[in-house]
C-alpha cells in the first residue's frame, strides 16, 4: 500500500480553510475535529488535507454513490503526485482498501451486518455482496487509523448503528474527522446528542455570509411564488377533511374519550395526576370537555380546567388534542386503547409523523404539497429568468419523483395531472422559449438539435451512446452505457457548454454531491422539509463560477397556499418553507440586514386572496430580474471593517420588555445625592472646627455618599431605557445559564443594541450549541407566557410576570437564580399544580408581556 509521502495539495488554501488547518491540532486533541462549512466552500479540500496530516490510512463514508466518487476524484486532482495513478492510492471498495478508502453509510453497514448491498433500484444505489465478509480483519489489516464523516447528519438509526460499533472494534486510537454543510440544529434533544456524541462539539464553522464577502460563494436571493390549489383538488380536499371530520365524530360517539376518562381515574385522584395534567392542559381539557359530551360528568376540578382552556364548545382542534393525548400517553390511558386509535387514524391518513391532523390530515398535506398549481408556477419562473438572462440562463429543477409512466404525455395536448421530472420537463417544454433537457436515473431526454454534440462528447468519454425520438417535439430519450455516474458528467458538460438553458432533474440524483457551478437559477419542486436536505439542494445554485465572475443566483421556492386562510400564508407547504428557511441566511429583500427566517421576505403580506396573491407573484418576480440590485444588498449588509469582521449570531429581536423590572427610584438616587451634598457643605461651613477634623469627616462622608450614589444612580439607570432594562434580562439569563451549568464557555458575552427601534441580543464567544440555546432561552423569557413549568410574578396580579425557559425551569433553584440577577423582587411559582396553574392564568391573562408577541430568533450577521 502507498503512504502519503509525495502527496501534498497542488493549490493554495482560501483563507479560512488556511485558519482551520492552523487550528487542526488544538481541535484534534481529542482525537476528533467537527467543521461545518456550506455547500462550495471546500470540505472536501479540507478532509483530504486533514487525512494527509495524520498520515495514515482512511475510510472516507459518505451518503451517496456520487459523493464517495468526489473524494477520489478531488484527491486525483488536487493532490496525488505527477504521474502517479489513483487506483494505487484509492479505493471504493471495503473488500480491498487502499491509502484511502472512500464508501457509502449504506456499503459499511452491510459489511457490518455481513448483508448483500443491493440498491439498484435507487437513482444512486450500488451493490455488493458482504456475506462471509470480515470486515474488521481487513480494515485493520490495512492499518486504517483515520475516519473521516461526510454530512453524518444523513445516518439513518441503523446507519449510525453500525458505525458506531465500527468505531467502538477498530479502538481508542482512531481519528474521527466530521464534515457537514448541515448540522441537525433543527432536530430534536435527543437527535441532537446522538450526532453530538458521534462527531464532537463544533470546532469551526464557515458561514455563507463571510464566504459570499469573500467571493467563495456567489451573491443569491431566496423567492417564494404561490399558488393556490385547481378546483379537482379544492374538491377533492373538501372531500377528505369531511371524512376526517367524520371519522372524528365516529370516534366521540364511540365512546372512546369517557372510557379513557374514566379508566384512567383522572376524576377520582386529581392530586395523582396534576404533574401530567398541567403539563399539558389545553390537551386534557379538550379530552374532559369530549367525555362531558359523551355522557360523563366532571368533578370541580375538571370544570375549572376546561372553563379555562377552552370555550367550551367542542370542535375539531379539540377532537385532535383528545385523540392526540390518548395517543401520546398509553401508560394513562392503557396501551390497547392507545394502539388501537394509532391504527384506525394512520388507516385513515390522520396521523402525520405522530401527530393527529383533522382539517389538514395527511391526505389534505398530500394534495396541496404536490399540487400541479406548481406546474404554473414552474412555466411562470422559467420564462421570467429566460428573459431576464436569455441564453446565459442555466436553470436547475429539482423534484422528487421521475414520473417515468408519464413519458407519453411528451408532445400530446394531455392535460398534466402530477409532479415529477416529465411533467415539469412537459410544461416548460409547451410554455417556455428555452431549451430543456431532464436528467435522471432511469430517464434522460434532450433536444435533437444537441444530439450530434452529445453524441460526440460520449465518443470522447468512450460511452456508449444511442436515442429514440419522440414523435413530433424536437426532442428523443437517449441512453448511456455504464452507471448513472456516466449520464450524469456527459450532461453536466453540455450544461455547461450552453447545449440547452434549463435541466430537470431528481433531487436524489443532482440534489447532493453533485457540481454545476453554472446554475444561476435553481427551482425547488421538492416536497422535503428539513433544512439538511434542501440547504445540500440549495447549495447547487451559490457556487461560484469561474467561467462568470459576475455570477448572481436566485432560488426559488414553490407554495400552495390553503384558501381557507386569507390573513397569513398557511398550508402544508409554507410551513416547510419557514422550516428551511430557519437556517437560509441572506438579505432581507428591504432593509440592510442578512438574517435566517422568512421575516426578510418582507414583501410577503397579507391579504392573500386570488387578486393579491397574482400581484405578490409580480412583484417577487420583479425583484428577482433585479440582480445587480441583489448584488449590492450582500455589499451593503455585509459591514465589515479593517478591524472588525461581522460575526454570525443566534440573535433575539424584539420591540422591548414591556414589564418594569430592576431599576430604582430615580428620585431617591437624587435624594440621596443632595443629601450627602448638603452635609459636605454643612461641614465646610463649621469654620470653628480645625480644618483636619474637617478633612476627615469629608473623606468619610466621599467614602460612604459616592458608593451609595453611584449605586442607587445604576440602579435607576437599569430600567430607564428599554434598551437599558433589555440590557439587565440578557445579561441575567447568560448569567443564569452559566450558574447552572448549561454555557460553560468562559469567554462568551451578550451584546445587545438597539437598531431602528427594534433591541437585538446575540452571544458573542462560545460554541454554535451555546449561542443558539441562549438565544431560545431570551426569546423564550421575553415571549407571551404559554405553559412553563415555573413563572416568576412581581405581583399577585400576574401583570409583572415572565415564563422561566425551559433551559433552566427543570428546578425551581435554577429559577430562583434567574429571579435574582433580574434586579427585581420576582416571586418563582410552580405552575404543576391546582394553585400554580391559578397562578399560571392569571399571569397569561394578565402579563404586559402578552404585547411583546414581536420576539424572534434568528441568525443575523452582528
Amino acid at each position: 500500500m502507498k503512504d502519503f509521502s509525495g502527496v501534498s495539495f497542488h493549490g493554495a488554501f482560501r483563507d479560512y480553510q488556511a485558519r482551520v488547518l492552523q487550528n487542526a491540532n488544538r481541535h484534534l486533541a481529542d482525537r476528533k475535529i467537527h467543521i461545518v462549512a456550506a455547500p462550495g466552500s471546500g470540505k472536501t479540500i479540507l478532509g483530504l488535507e486533514l487525512i494527509r496530516g495524520l498520515g495514515k490510512p482512511a475510510v472516507v463514508l459518505s451518503p451517496s454513490v456520487i459523493i464517495r466518487q468526489q473524494w477520489g476524484e478531488r484527491f486525483e486532482g488536487a493532490f496525488m503526485p505527477e504521474g502517479a495513478k489513483a487506483d494505487d492510492f484509492v479505493s471504493y471498495d471495503l473488500k480491498t482498501p487502499s491509502l484511502i478508502t472512500s464508501v457509502t453509510y449504506q456499503a459499511l453497514h452491510a459489511a457490518v451486518n455481513k448483508l448483500d448491498l443491493d440498491d439498484r433500484d435507487d437513482e444512486t444505489g450500488e451493490t455488493e455482496d458482504f456475506r462471509g465478509f470480515d470486515l474488521m480483519k481487513t480494515i485493520k489489516a490495512a492499518g486504517v487509523k483515520t475516519v473521516c464523516l461526510d454530512e453524518a447528519h444523513h445516518l439513518r438509526s441503523e446507519w449510525q448503528r453500525a458505525l458506531e460499533g465500527f468505531l467502538k472494534k477498530l479502538g481508542g486510537d482512531v481519528t474521527l474527522i466530521a464534515l457537514t454543510a448541515t448540522p441537525p440544529y433543527d432536530s430534536k434533544g435527543a437527535e441532537w446528542k446522538r450526532y453530538h456524541d458521534l462527531c464532537g462539539d463544533i470546532d469551526e464553522e464557515i458561514f455563507v455570509p463571510d464566504l459570499v464577502a469573500q467571493k467563495t460563494l456567489c451573491p443569491h436571493q431566496d423567492y417564494v411564488i404561490f399558488n393556490y390549489p385547481t378546483q379537482e383538488e379544492l374538491q377533492m380536499i373538501s372531500e377528505r377533511r369531511a371524512k376526517a371530520a367524520a371519522q372524528a365524530e365516529a370516534e366521540l360517539k364511540s365512546g372512546i374519550f369517557a372510557q379513557a376518562v374514566q379508566e384512567s381515574g383522572i376524576l377520582f385522584k386529581w392530586a395523582n395526576f396534576e404533574e401530567h395534567i398541567y403539563e399539558r392542559p389545553e390537551q386534557f381539557a379538550s379530552l374532559l370537555m369530549a367525555a362531558a359530551v359523551s355522557g360523563v360528568k366532571l368533578n370541580s376540578q375538571a370544570q375549572r380546567l376546561v372553563a379555562d382552556y377552552t370555550d367550551q364548545r367542542l370542535s375539531s382542534d379539540d377532537l385532535e388534542r383528545a385523540m392526540q393525548l390518548i395517543i401520546d400517553r398509553p401508560e394513562i390511558f392503557g396501551r390497547e386503547s392507545s394502539d388501537e386509535l394509532r391504527g384506525r387514524l394512520e388507516s385513515r391518513m390522520m396521523l402525520d409523523r405522530g401527530s393527529v391532523c383533522i382539517e389538514n390530515n395527511a391526505a389534505v398535506e398530500k394534495a396541496l404539497i404536490s399540487s400541479i398549481g406548481k406546474l404554473d408556477s414552474i412555466a411562470q419562473i422559467a420564462q421570467s429568468e429566460m428573459n431576464n438572462l436569455g441564453q446565459c440562463l442555466r436553470m436547475l429543477i429539482l423534484t422528487d419523483y421521475i414520473k417515468k409512466d408519464l413519458v407519453s404525455v411528451v408532445g400530446s395536448d394531455e392535460k398534466l395531472t402530477a409532479m415529477g421530472t416529465v411533467p415539469i420537463f412537459e410544461q416548460v417544454r409547451r410554455s417556455c422559449s428555452a431549451d430543456v433537457a431532464l436528467l435522471s436515473g432511469t430517464l434522460v431526454i434532450l433536444p435533437d438539435k444537441i444530439l450530434p454534440q452529445i453524441k460526440e462528447l460520449a465518443k470522447k468519454a468512450a460511452v456508449g451512446f444511442s436515442s429514440t425520438a419522440i414523435d413530433g417535439v424536437g426532442y428523443s430519450k437517449v441512453q448511456f452505457q455504464g452507471s448513472n455516474k456516466n449520464k450524469v458528467s456527459l450532461i453536466t458538460e453540455a450544461f455547461n457548454m450552453g447545449l440547452f438553458q434549463i435541466l430537470v432533474g431528481t433531487k436524489a440524483l443532482l440534489g447532493e454531491g453533485w457540481d454545476s457551478p453554472c446554475i444561476n437559477s435553481l427551482i425547488l419542486a421538492s416536497f422535503v422539509g428539513s433544512f439538511m436536505l434542501s440547504n445540500q439542494m440549495r447549495g447547487r445554485a451559490i457556487r461560484t463560477d469561474k467561467n462568470d465572475p459576475q455570477k448572481a443566483s436566485n432560488i426559488f421556492h414553490l407554495v400552495t397556499l390553503d384558501p381557507t386562510v386569507s390573513d397569513k400564508p398557511s398550508g402544508a407547504d409554507w410551513t416547510t418553507v419557514s422550516r428551511r428557511f430557519d437556517c437560509f441566511m441572506a438579505p432581507a429583500y428591504s432593509s440592510r440586514v442578512i438574517e435566517s427566517g422568512t421575516d426578510r421576505l418582507d414583501i410577503i403580506k397579507p391579504p392573500f386572496n386570488a387578486q393579491t396573491v397574482p400581484q405578490l407573484n409580480a412583484a417577487t418576480l420583479a425583484l428577482a430580474a433585479d440582480r445587480e440590485r441583489m448584488k449590492k444588498s450582500w455589499e451593503v449588509s455585509y459591514r465589515a471593517t479593517p478591524t472588525q469582521k461581522p460575526e454570525v449570531s443566534d440573535a433575539v429581536e424584539t420591540e422591548g420588555v414591556p414589564i418594569k423590572l430592576g431599576g430604582g427610584n430615580l428620585t431617591s438616587a437624587i435624594l440621596a445625592a443632595v443629601f450627602f451634598g448638603l452635609l459636605a457643605l454643612i461641614v465646610t461651613a463649621m469654620l470653628f472646627v480645625p480644618v483636619w477634623i474637617r478633612m476627615i469627616i469629608m473623606l468619610i462622608i466621599a467614602a460612604v455618599g459616592v458608593p451609595v450614589c453611584i449605586s442607587l444612580f445604576k440602579k435607576a439607570g437599569a430600567g430607564s431605557t428599554p434598551l437599558a432594562t433589555f440590557r439587565t434580562v440578557s445579561d441575567a439569563v447568560l448569567e443564569t445559564l452559566k450558574r447552572v451549568g448549561v454555557i460553560t464557555s468562559r469567554d462568551c458575552r451578550c451584546e445587545v443594541f438597539d437598531e431602528n427601534g427594534r433591541l437585538y441580543a446575540a452571544l458573542k464567544g462560545g460554541t454554535n450549541r451555546e449561542k443558539q440555546v441562549y438565544s431560545q432561552a431570551l426569546g423564550e423569557l421575553l415571549s407571551p407566557i404559554d405553559n412553563p413549568r415555573y413563572v416568576l410574578m412581581g405581583d399577585d396580579s400576574g401583570i409583572n410576570s415572565m415564563a422561566v425557559p425551559s433551559a433552566v425551569g427543570n428546578k425551581k433553584e435554577n429559577a430562583e437564580i434567574l429571579a435574582s440577577l433580574l434586579k427585581s423582587k420576582m416571586q418563582v411559582v410552580y405552575t404543576r399544580s391546582e394553585k400554580g396553574r391559578a397562578a399560571l392564568m392569571r399571569c397569561r391573562k394578565n402579563s404586559l408581556m402578552a404585547q411583546n408577541k414581536g420576539v424572534r430568533s434568528k441568525r443575523a450577521v452582528m
